[in-house]
């Protein structure tokens, strides 16, 4: 069972009567949540986070502050802009989005979350902003690896998110590649003060 849901400004969890769902209150952010999903360990859906890269130690950064559909993803020096804020949507067991806080504030389509371009599955493949959908290639799975960080895994294609060629430079573009295991496809989640 899905239910609607608004993901908020201070990102506060309210539990509902029944006691069985949350809900996230925000100014303008609506997604569909399930009813019952864990969080990744470690990690919670009230939290507002931005996204570390861990060899690159370079936040993931919608570029220019873009709000449209297909603006890309690259690493940035971590600077607090709401275009390096992101909150953990659950959509089922397992499974998540990442909602770009920036973007979907502004956007009067509704959420703008992570998403891989067109669906592809190939190495290499563009990491963009889209419209949240009921779609695959915006799903994702969020496992802790050792060492604390994370790796985020699309589910369409089963391959990682990962900064090109292990570059640690700002401005290098986030793309989807084979799960390795190096620290160019490895995340800390760093939770924010404030929206």
């Amino acid at each position: 069972m899905k239910m609607k849901s608004l993901l908020s400004a201070a990102a506060v969890s309210l539990a509902l009567a029944s006691g069985s769902s949350t809900v996230f209150a925000t100014e303008t952010v609506i997604i569909d949540v399930p009813t019952s999903v864990a969080a990744p360990l470690g990690l919670a859906f009230s939290e507002v986070y931005s996204i570390v890269s861990t060899s690159s130690k370079l936040c993931l950064d919608v570029v220019d502050k873009g709000t449209a559909n297909g603006v890309r993803f690259q690493q940035w020096g971590c600077n607090a802009a709401a275009n390096q804020k992101y909150l953990l949507a659950p959509i089922r067991a397992g499974v998540y989005k990442l909602v770009t806080v920036g973007a979907s504030k502004l956007s009067d389509t509704g959420s703008k979350v992570l998403s891989v371009k067109d669906s592809d599955q190939s190495n290499g493949a563009i990491v963009q902003l889209w419209q949240e959908l009921d779609v695959d290639n915006q799903e994702l799975a969020i496992e802790q690896v050792a060492g604390g960080s994370y790796t985020i895994k699309f589910k369409h294609s089963n391959k990682c998110l990962d900064v090109s060629g292990a570059s640690t430079s700002s401005g290098t573009r986030l793309q989807q590649w084979a799960c390795s295991g190096s620290d160019n496809q490895k995340f800390n989640f760093v939770r924010m003060e404030s929206i």
